[in-house]
C-alpha cells in the first residue's frame, strides 16, 4: 500500500505552478502561430473556453481543467449527485457528513451562501443537521446544463448566493428549426468498493412545436472499507423521475414546464446522531416566453415554481439506541415567481430587468424518548420558520470601444424573517424565545426581522483577439441570517447543544477579482484572482460551556456570531496538446479565509487542492481514450481550534480510466479509482461523532480504498 507522502505532493504542486506561471507570463509575448494539422474532431466550445469565474457544467466529460465538466462525468461515472461532480471544479470543495452527501463550498464559503437554483425556484435543505444540501438531489440522469457562478457572475436573474451560486434550467428547449425526432438514452454504472450500481434511461427530442425530455433513474450504494480495513458506514438507496414539456403554440412565444423528484432512503450519517430515513424531494416550474415583443423589448419571461422537501432522521442504527431513541421528520417548502424583461437599449447595449418573490417555509420536530425512564421530549428545532424575500434586479452589458466589453448590475430587496412558535417549550422549563435571551441578551427577544437586502457587480472585460481575455470587477452582496442561524431552538446537537441568535445582522461582503483567459491552439491557459471582505459575517462557534442535562459533566453550547471575515485566493487552470492525440490537463485552487474579529483562520477552509492529469487518444477515428491522473490537496494546519477541527496531513490519490466507444451510440468506460489504495481523508470530511462500523468517536473519515468502477452508455 502507498501512502500519500508530502514529497508526491510537493512534486504535484510544483509541476502544476511551474507549469503554468511561465506559460501565463509570455503569453502575451507570444505570437500566434498555426496550429497543428490533427484528424481530430473541431473541438467543442466545452473543450475550449476556460472560464473560471462562470463555470458550466454540462452532460459530456472531456475537460474538468478547462474549468467545465461535460459528458462523462455526470453520466458516466457511478457518481449518485451533482455535487460529487462539482468538486473537480478550480474553486470548489465540499463539506462531507455522508459519503455522497457533499455540501459544495465556493471559494471558501460554503452552507447557504451558495445559492441552488431549480428552474426559478431557490432550493433549501429540509434537514436541520445538513445532511442534505440541495445539490445532492441533483441526478445525473435529471440534467442537460448546470451553470455555476463563482465570484464575478450575473444579476439578470434575480439570484446571487453570496459565496455562489448553482443554476440548473429545467426548461428543455431545441432550435425552432429542429427536425422531428427523438433519441432514447440509458447509462449503466457499477461502483466496486460500495457494489454500487445506478441504472438510467430516458428520451429526449420533440416535434415542429414541442420539445419533450423525460427520465429516471435508480441507484444503491453500499458501505465500504478504508484501505486500511476499517469499514464506514456508507448505504444509500435512491431513485427519481424527471419531465420537461415546452411548447410553441406561435412564432416568438412558448409556454413549458416541468417536474423533477427524487426519493432517497436509508443514508448513513457516521458524523450525526442520526442517519436519513426517508426523503422525498419534488420541484416543480413553469414558464412562458414571449419574443420579439417591440422594437426594443426582446424578450418577457413569465416563471413560477415550488419546491417541497419532506425529510425524516432517526438513529435507529446508533451506538446510543439502547438509551435514547429520537426522530425527526422535517419539511422545507419554497414558492417562487419572477418576472424578466430583455431589453435592446441599441446595437451595444443590452438590458435585462425584472423582479423575483421567495417564499421559504421550514418546520422540524424532534422526538426523543428514555427507554429507562419512559420520558419523552419534544423539541421544535424550526419553530414554524419562514423567510419571505422580494427584489429588483437589473443587468446592463455595453460594448465599449478597442476590445472592451462592460457589464452593470444591481439588485435590491426585503427579507422578513419570522418565527411563530417561540413560545413552544424548550429545555430546562424554558420557552424556546427564553432561550435566544439566556445566551444573547436583551437584543434576541425580538424574533421577527426586517432587512433591506442589496447587491451590486460591475465588470470590464478585454479581449483584443478571439485566444485572449482579461478581466476585472468588483461586487457587493449582502445575506439575511438563515433560518438554522437565527432560530435553531436550543436543544441537543452534534457535539454537544446549540441555539440561533434572532439578533444576527446580515453579512455585507464586498469584492475584488481579476483574470486572464489565453489559448495558443495547443493551450488554453487561465489564472484569476480575487479579494473579499466580509463585515458581520455569520460564525458558527462554542458560545458557552455548562452542564445542560445535569449529567455532572461540562456540554458545548455552539451558538452564532457576527465578525469580520477576510478571503483571499486563486485559481489556475490549463490544458496543453503535446502531440495531437496527447493532453495535459491541470487545475489548482487556492482560498485563505481569516477570522479577523478573533485573529484566527475560519473553520472548514479547504487547503490548496488540484488535479492534473495525462490523456490520449488511440485508433484510426480515435475511439480509445486512455487517462491517468490524480488529485492532490495541501496539507491544512490553519484551524478554528473553537469549531473542533482537526489539521489534515497532505494526500494523493491517483487513478486510471478507459474509455472505447463502439459506435457512435454506444460507450463502454473502465477505471480505477485511488489507484495505489492511499490511507488519506479530506479536510473538510467531518470526524465519526459514535462508535459505528469500523469507527470510534472522533475517529477521521477515510477514503475509498482502490475502487473499480464500469460504466455503458447508449444511445439509440
Amino acid at each position: 500500500m502507498i501512502r500519500p507522502s508530502s514529497a508526491s505532493f510537493v512534486v504535484l504542486a510544483v509541476v502544476s505552478l511551474l507549469t503554468i506561471a511561465p506559460i501565463a507570463s509570455v503569453a502575451l509575448a507570444s505570437a500566434p502561430s498555426p496550429e497543428p494539422e490533427s484528424d481530430d474532431p473541431p473541438p467543442s466550445a466545452v473543450d475550449l473556453d476556460l472560464v473560471l469565474d462562470e463555470v458550466l457544467v454540462e452532460a459530456r466529460r472531456e475537460s474538468p481543467l478547462t474549468g467545465r465538466i461535460d459528458s462523462s462525468y455526470l453520466t458516466s461515472t457511478p457518481s449518485a449527485n451533482l455535487s460529487e461532480a462539482l468538486v473537480l471544479l478550480p474553486g470548489i470543495s465540499a463539506v462531507g457528513r455522508g459519503a455522497k452527501s457533499l455540501e459544495p463550498v465556493v471559494r471558501g464559503q460554503g452552507w447557504e451562501r451558495v445559492a441552488t437554483e431549480v428552474g426559478c425556484v431557490p432550493v433549501y435543505g429540509a434537514c436541520p443537521a445538513r445532511m442534505d444540501p440541495p445539490a445532492t438531489y441533483i441526478q445525473p440522469h435529471a440534467v442537460e446544463t448546470v451553470e455555476v457562478s463563482k465570484g464575478l457572475g450575473s444579476l439578470a436573474t434575480g439570484t446571487d448566493g453570496i459565496g455562489g451560486t448553482i443554476r440548473i434550467p429545467t426548461d428543455y428547449e431545441r432550435s425552432p428549426q429542429a427536425p422531428s425526432s427523438f433519441e432514447s438514452f440509458s447509462t449503466t454504472a457499477y461502483d466496486a468498493v460500495r457494489s454500487g450500481f445506478r441504472l438510467e434511461s430516458g428520451i429526449r427530442g420533440g416535434g415542429a412545436s414541442y420539445d419533450l425530455r423525460a427520465s429516471g433513474a435508480w441507484s444503491r450504494f453500499r458501505d465500504y472499507d478504508t484501505p486500511s480495513g476499517i469499514a464506514v458506514p456508507a448505504s444509500q438507496e435512491e431513485m427519481g423521475a424527471s419531465f420537461s414539456l415546452g411548447f410553441r403554440p406561435t412564432s416568438g412565444q412558448r409556454v413549458y414546464g416541468s417536474l423533477d423528484y427524487t426519493h432517497g432512503r436509508d443514508v448513513d450519517f457516521p458524523s450525526l446522531p442520526m442517519d436519513s430515513r426517508d426523503t422525498d424531494y419534488v420541484v416543480g416550474n413553469v414558464g412562458y416566453r414571449w419574443d420579439r415583443v417591440a422594437e426594443h423589448l426582446r424578450q418577457v419571461t413569465l416563471e413560477g415554481g415550488v419546491a417541497a422537501i419532506d425529510h425524516v432522521m432517526d438513529n435507529r442504527d446508533k451506538a446510543n439506541r439502547a438509551v435514547l431513541e429520537a426522530e425527526t421528520p422535517s419539511e422545507a417548502r419554497t414558492y417562487a415567481g419572477r418576472v424578466r424583461l430583455g431589453i435592446h437599449l441599441d446595437p451595444n447595449t443590452q438590458l435585462a430587468a425584472g423582479a423575483k418573490v421567495d417564499l421559504l417555509t421550514r418546520d422540524a420536530v424532534r422526538t426523543r424518548f428514555l427507554p429507562a425512564t419512559g420520558q419523552t421530549f419534544r423539541d421544535h428545532l424550526w419553530p414554524d420558520a419562514s423567510q419571505l424575500q422580494s427584489s429588483l434586479f437589473f443587468q446592463v452589458d455595453r460594448s465599449l470601444r478597442h476590445d472592451w466589453t462592460a457589464a452593470l448590475g444591481a439588485r435590491v430587496g426585503v427579507t422578513r424573517s419570522e418565527a411563530s412558535a417561540v413560545d413552544d417549550a424548550s429545555l430546562g422549563g424554558k420557552t424556546i424565545a427564553e432561550q435566544y435571551i439566556r445566551f444573547y441578551g436583551t437584543d434576541a427577544m425580538k424574533t421577527d426581522r426586517t432587512e433591506g437586502t442589496y447587491g451590486a457587480e460591475m465588470s470590464l472585460t478585454w479581449k483584443p483577439a478571439e485566444s485572449f481575455r482579461a478581466y476585472g470587477g468588483l461586487d457587493v452582496a449582502t445575506r439575511p441570517a438563515a433560518i438554522t442561524e437565527r432560530y435553531f431552538a436550543f436543544g441537543p446537537a452534534p457535539g454537544g447543544f446549540q441555539v440561533g441568535d434572532p439578533s444576527l445582522d446580515m453579512e455585507q461582503k464586498w469584492g475584488v477579482e481579476a483574470g486572464v483567459d489565453w489559448s495558443r491552439g495547443f493551450l488554453d491557459v487561465g489564472v484569476s484572482a480575487y479579494h473579499q471582505q466580509v463585515h458581520d459575517y455569520i460564525l458558527s462557534t462554542s458560545i458557552a460551556q455548562m452542564d445542560v442535562n445535569g449529567d455532572g459533566i461540562s456540554d458545548r453550547v455552539r451558538g452564532f456570531e457576527n465578525v469580520s471575515a477576510r478571503f483571499q485566493g486563486f485559481e489556475a487552470a490549463l490544458l496543453a496538446g503535446l502531440h495531437s492525440r496527447v493532453q495535459v490537463p491541470v487545475t489548482i485552487s487556492f482560498v485563505a479565509g481569516e477570522n479577523v474579529s478573533g485573529d484566527r483562520p475560519l473553520p472548514e477552509m479547504p487547503p490548496l487542492e488540484g488535479t492534473a492529469a495525462i490523456r490520449t487518444r488511440l485508433g484510426m477515428e480515435r475511439r480509445l481514450r486512455l487517462e491517468l491522473g490524480a488529485r492532490f490537496a495541501g496539507a491544512q494546519s490553519r484551524i478554528d481550534p473553537q469549531f473542533g477541527e482537526d489539521a489534515t496531513p497532505a494526500w494523493v490519490s491517483w487513478r486510471i480510466e478507459s474509455a472505447y466507444r463502439v459506435r457512435s451510440a454506444l460507450r463502454l468506460e473502465v477505471g480505477i479509482e485511488n489507484l495505489f489504495d492511499a490511507e488519506y481523508h479530506e479536510h473538510l470530511t467531518r470526524e465519526s461523532l459514535m462508535k459505528e462500523g469500523g469507527l470510534l468517536p472522533g475517529s477521521e473519515i477515510a477514503a475509498p480504498g482502490r475502487a473499480v468502477y464500469v460504466v455503458v452508455e447508449a444511445s439509440y
